[in-house]
């Protein structure tokens, strides 16, 4: 693929073609029963909405749908709903708070100010790309 392969000028090779997966992704949310709003539309479903906006760029049986939509935060809302979206950030949140308080107890110790260096990088990459799905895929 270059980075004009559709009829609407969205390649792999540009920001629009993140764009364009986004817009569709919020396109669904808004327009998603309560129940898929609340619970979400499956794991894995984010694949679907990427295939209905380049039906002609990607197969199913070779697209990964785990980081399709590139970015973790619409994944999670989409694929999980309010509920999946809510517990992930109450596990962030409960990482970030166990990390302060570890941080106030030893003094000297490099591990937690290390985390929290790399805590805004981190989230921003939420934005950008699947960290959840790629995690055990180094490959």
């Amino acid at each position: 693929m270059t980075g004009q392969d559709t009829p609407q000028n969205i390649g792999l090779s540009n920001l629009n073609f993140r764009l364009a997966i986004y817009r569709k992704v919020l396109e669904e949310l808004r327009d998603a029963s309560p129940v898929n709003l609340l619970f979400g539309h499956g794991t894995s479903s984010g694949g679907t909405v990427v295939m209905r906006v380049f039906p002609r760029s990607y197969m199913a049986d070779t697209l990964d749908p785990n980081r399709s939509i590139h970015n973790e935060w619409l994944r999670v809302l989409y694929e999980w709903g309010i509920i999946g979206f809510v517990l992930l950030l109450a596990i962030l949140v409960t990482l970030v708070v166990e990390l302060r308080k570890r941080t106030e107890r030893s003094i000297g110790s490099i591990g937690s100010p290390a985390f929290f260096s790399f805590l805004p990088a981190f989230l921003l990459a939420f934005s950008s790309e699947n960290l959840i799905a790629s995690a055990g895929n180094a490959v």
